[in-house]
């Protein structure tokens, strides 16, 4: 593995990440962190983060349907 090509796959994000990072803001959210003039834009983040994520995670049920029904084809 090339140094350029360590430093790309360190500084990106998996779905999974994404998915802790939404945890977070919930955690923090439920813990009065946040100021009430706050609360739109953590929102708006928060419905944009858990579109991603279901998108994401549907794309990989897809593939694995697909690698599935490939294998007993």
């Amino acid at each position: 593995m090339t140094e350029e090509t360590q430093e790309t796959q360190e500084a990106g994000l998996s779905v999974k990440d994404l998915a802790n990072i939404k945890q977070i803001i919930d955690t923090a959210a439920s813990r009065g962190a946040f100021k009430t003039e706050e609360f739109a834009i953590i929102g708006g983040i928060v419905t944009k983060l858990t579109a991603f994520i279901a998108a994401s995670q549907a794309q990989a049920d897809d593939a694995n349907e697909d690698t599935t029904t490939e294998e007993t084809a």
